[in-house]
């Protein structure tokens, strides 16, 4: 299985609303930008998820939506609470291992700190792999179904700059 985990676009500050939650926050243009252009190069590195499951917070969705724009158009957008900021990745791999057999390469947006705590448990290893919003980053592993200690890193895609060119 082809696991992609995106760490949603820049959203707008916890400030700007005192009576705003955490999950009502949305993607600012520069955050929209953000997962525009990673999903562009990882396209050309042939990247073609067939699911895309969010978090049910607002700029997670709202980058799932430009990941799948430029990914794959008619692949179907889920949500799930086991991408919520504070979840374990036990609940991912459970929600993972529920998904039909058809699905073999699901695109998740996330958040810190569980996309960090996901990488390091999928790849066996205590890393503090940092990703800036708009991150994308594609993990190969050995069987369908997930499990700690089962990927391997082939690439992390930045947030990256107007400086460069996809």
């Amino acid at each position: 299985m082809i696991i992609y985990l995106l760490r949603h676009g820049q959203a707008e500050p916890k400030a700007d609303s005192p009576d705003k939650t955490d999950a009502s926050r949305r993607i600012t243009q520069e955050g929209a930008r953000q997962v525009r252009k990673v999903s562009e190069l990882a396209k050309k590195l042939g990247a073609r998820p067939d699911i895309f499951v969010s978090s049910p917070f607002i700029r997670a969705k709202q980058s799932a939506e430009i990941a799948r724009e430029v990914l794959n158009p008619s692949a179907e957008l889920r949500i799930d609470n086991s991408l919520e900021p504070e979840s374990k990745p036990p609940r991912v791999y459970e929600y993972l291992s529920s998904l039909e057999k058809d699905f073999g390469s699901p695109l998740l947006v996330t958040h810190i700190p569980l996309l960090g705590k996901l990488v390091s448990d999928l790849l066996g290893c205590s890393l503090n792999i940092v990703t800036e919003s708009g991150s994308l980053l594609r993990i190969d592993s050995k069987t369908h179904l997930i499990s700690p200690s089962s990927g391997t890193l082939v690439w992390l895609l930045p947030q990256l700059s107007d400086a460069i060119s996809v």
